[in-house]
Parts: C-alpha cells; structure tokens; sequence
C-alpha cells in the first residue's frame, strides 16, 4: 500500500498518538514513493496492484507539456502525463499527513521540511548534474514562527545546509567543524550570507555502472566535470528502462535534432559550462 495516502495517515497518526502517550519531543521521517517508477497507469503500475489507489484528480493529456529537455512526441507525452498523476498522488500523501498532524494539535509548534532527492525521472534530471536533476522542492513550514506563503527565490542552498538548519531553528549550537550553512534566517526573513556557490555529485545508478559527475553552480552559471566522457563510454542509469529514453533512442535513427540531443545524454563531454538563466534546460 505504498501509493496509498489512507495507508500513511493510518501510520503518522499511530507515530503521534505515541508521541502524545510518551509527551516527549519527536522527529519522524515520512518517505513517499510517488513519483518513483512505476507511475500511475503505467503496465507495470497496473500489474502490482498500485493503480488501485487513484490520484485525487486525474490529469488528460490537454493538461500537461513536455519537459523542454524532451523531444515532443506522443508516446513521451503519455509518460509525463503518468508522471504527472504520480506527482498527485504524491501531493495528496502529504495533504492527508498535514491533515493527520493538524487534528492532533501538534502542527502549530512543529516544523515541516518537504524535500526531495532528485528531479524527474527521465533523462536531463534524474541521474544527472543538471538543474533539472538537482533543483529539488524544498518547502518549510512552522506556523509558530515562519510567515505563511512566504518565497525565497535568490538565495541558493544545499543539502548539507539542513542539518546546521535545524539545530539552528532548535537553539542548539552548530559545529564549528560542521560543513553547510544555517538558511534559518531567510526562513524568518531575516538577512545573512546565502552560498556563492553550490555543490553537487553523481556517482552511479542502477546497474552499479560508475559515471561520476562534479558541477559548481552559482546563480547563474554552471560547470560540470565528467572525466568518464571521452566518448569511450556510454552512460548506464535506470532510465534506460524506460519509455522517453527507448523512444529517444529509436528516433534518433532517422530524427538529427533527436540524435544530436540523445547523443549528449549517453555520451556527454569531459567539460560542460552552461548560463542557466538563458537555458535552464
């Protein structure tokens, strides 16, 4: 039942009933698995029963464009579409644990991180050092504290900022020797030194293929080091099992446009350098 929102508000409210017996501070960790493959009308989807837990709205066709770093053609649309109702599906998972956690009368003094680990799953994000790859959602809510709707959009974080970020926001001190930064302070709207510069890695994918990846990002420009890609080797990931890359591949035998671009994905450069505020993509 792990596409299932019932199924987590049945867990989280057993997790805050105990929190409630024991009235001690908690810190629980809620993993969603929307939009993971297989998404939502997927063959695979449907075969393992995961279909029967259906977004709160379903999304057609109309609805949805495909990602600017896809070709596009009808089979990819059909994936982002599925993609899109397990985005959905996800979202209604969070709705129903929010819900859970405001009934229990906890919400007003707890603080919510909402984050991901990558972008989508297909190729140009997931599995890469692109934006599109590391440019994940990461919301905070603290109604005590934290004004509501509130958008920070210039200052860049990392992950290893959330760590230092939370015993910041919990009054204990920070590590000297601890790497990453506070971004406490922008949650209240506060001024501080935001990072010039992010980091960001990929080592290897399903398959346990290395193909590491290094990128520095600063507000506007990105450089990107792939010391496997003398066009010797050919990039290996999960997303080869799925429709967009088999696509992607099938048309670039006839399609120059489609084969310049898969081209790039499998066999990339050693050095990259891209100005994301004129193509983010």
């Amino acid at each position: 039942e792990k596409r299932s929102a019932t199924s987590y508000s049945k867990k989280f409210k057993s997790f805050l009933n105990d929190a409630k017996i024991k009235k001690k501070a908690f810190y629980c960790v809620i993993n969603i698995a929307d939009p993971h493959k297989p998404f939502f009308n997927d063959t695979q989807s449907k075969q393992n029963g995961f279909d029967n837990f259906k977004p709160s709205k379903i999304y057609a066709l109309k609805d949805v464009e495909i990602p600017p770093t896809l070709p596009n053609l009808p089979e990819i649309k059909q994936e982002v579409l599925n993609y899109f109702n397990s985005v959905k599906r996800g979202d209604d998972c969070v709705g129903i644990i929010l819900k859970a956690l405001k009934e229990s009368g906890f919400d007003e003094n707890t603080v919510v991180i909402f984050l991901s680990d990558h972008g989508m799953p297909f190729p140009f994000a997931k599995s890469s050092v692109y934006l599109n790859g590391i440019k994940t959602p990461l919301i905070v809510s603290w109604p005590a504290k934290i004004k509501e709707l509130s958008i920070d959009n210039t200052n860049m974080v990392s992950a290893i900022d959330i760590a230092p970020s939370i015993l910041d926001l919990t009054g204990i001190s920070i590590p000297k020797k601890m790497e990453g930064k506070s971004f406490y302070p922008f949650l209240l709207d506060k001024k501080g030194h935001s990072n010039d510069f992010v980091f960001a890695q990929f080592d290897e994918n399903a398959g346990g293929i290395p193909r590491p990846s290094r990128t520095v990002i600063s507000n506007q420009y990105g450089y990107i080091f792939n010391p496997w890609a003398t066009g010797k080797f050919a990039f290996k990931s999960a997303a080869q099992y799925h429709i967009t890359y088999n696509i992607m591949k099938k048309i670039s035998s006839f399609d120059k446009k489609v084969s310049t671009r898969f081209e790039h994905w499998v066999y990339r450069t050693v050095e990259e350098l891209y100005d994301y505020k004129k193509d983010p993509n």
